[in-house]
């Protein structure tokens, strides 16, 4: 999927469902449970009786909510392949999770407002802060929709 399309979507639903991953993710139909995972940040599983996310409870709230609304994410754009991709490794994992991270980024910032801000003359720490979300979360958003040269990594890991 593109870029272009996986933000078109986060907008969507934070139309539809509101700017809160956990009410939104809540009101489409699945369940959100908080437990220890570890090193785990979070999962969704679509193969239960009930599309289920398990979000790591040591997590801080900030982080909470970017991985709720990276979960959300696979609950709208991959719920078609929750079991037959469970247990994918590789490329196919990775732009799995890449689109995961690309609807989170568009899900919680406002593009408009973060252009705003740079154009300002913000520095992307100081972005980052008034919109209270992780300067990695903009530096992912920037490369993705090719705004920027920035990391390319996932932000998530």
């Amino acid at each position: 999927m593109q870029a272009c399309y996986i933000c078109k979507k986060a907008e969507q639903v934070k139309s539809s469902y509101g700017s809160n991953p956990f009410e939104a993710l809540a009101q489409a139909g699945a369940f959100i449970a908080f437990k220890d995972l570890g090193s785990l940040k979070g999962a969704y599983f679509g193969n239960m009786e009930k599309p289920t996310v398990v979000i790591n409870e040591t997590l801080d709230e900030q982080m909470s909510k970017t991985v709720c609304a990276h979960e959300l994410a696979h609950f709208i754009l991959h719920r078609d392949c929750a079991v037959s991709c469970e247990g994918v490794m590789g490329e196919t994992a990775d732009i799995l999770e890449r689109e995961a991270n690309i609807f989170a980024a568009c899900y919680l910032i406002d593009k408009n407002e973060m252009l705003e801000l740079l154009k300002q003359g913000y520095s992307v720490n100081e972005v980052a802060s008034s919109l209270n979300t992780q300067e990695a979360l903009i530096l992912f958003l920037l490369n993705s929709l090719e705004i920027a040269d920035a990391p390319s990594s996932t932000f998530l890991q």
